[in-house]
Order: C-alpha cells, then structure tokens, then sequence
C-alpha cells in the first residue's frame, strides 16, 4: 500500500500555518534583540551627540532607551507584516549607526 499525498489544498493550509509561526518567530526576534540593539545604538549616538557633561547625557539616554525599546517592541507586533516592522526598524537603526561610523572616521 502506498501513502496517499496530501492534496493541494492541503499542501497549501500546512504552508500558511508554517508562514503565520514564521511571521510570529520574525516579529519575536525584532522585539526581543532587535530592540535592544537599537536602544544600544540610539544610546551610545546620542551620549555623544549631546552638548552636556559625559556622565548626564549617558544617565538621559539610558532613561530613553528603555522606551525606545519598549516602543520597538510594540511596533514589532502592531506593524501590517514582519517585511515592514523589521524595515522600519532598519531604517531607524541606521540612522545613529551611520552617525557612529561617521564619528569614527572622522575622528
């Protein structure tokens, strides 16, 4: 006796239920390190950026990181698909990452 294929439709159900768990591991994984790498980011640009002593503009970023990622981690499941949060979150992470790099080469 051989086993019977599953049918098309089959098929298909099976790849959409893979495809939401992909989707849900996708926007766990931006709202769990991506978050944090782009708080990390977003501190260190900044402590440097502000004109006040080292010490207080690290306290003063360190408050706001803290909900800027807890902002990330909102928008990771509130966004329409997980293409478009980890794109936003690209595109906000770029942002002090090219300001790190141009402090580095210009310095």
């Amino acid at each position: 006796m051989s086993i019977p294929q599953p049918s098309w439709w089959e098929r298909l159900r099976e790849f959409a239920q893979n495809s939401r768990r992909l989707d849900i591991v996708a926007r766990a994984v931006l709202a769990i390190f991506g978050s944090y790498g782009f708080a990390g980011l977003v501190t260190v640009s900044l402590s440097w950026a502000l004109p006040m002593p080292p010490a207080q503009a690290v306290l003063i970023t360190m408050m706001l990181s803290f909900a800027l990622m807890c902002a990330l981690a909102i928008w990771a499941f509130s966004a329409a698909s997980a293409w478009r949060a980890w794109g936003v979150a690209l595109l906000l992470a770029a942002i002090p990452a090219v300001h790190l790099l141009l402090k580095e080469i210009l310095s």
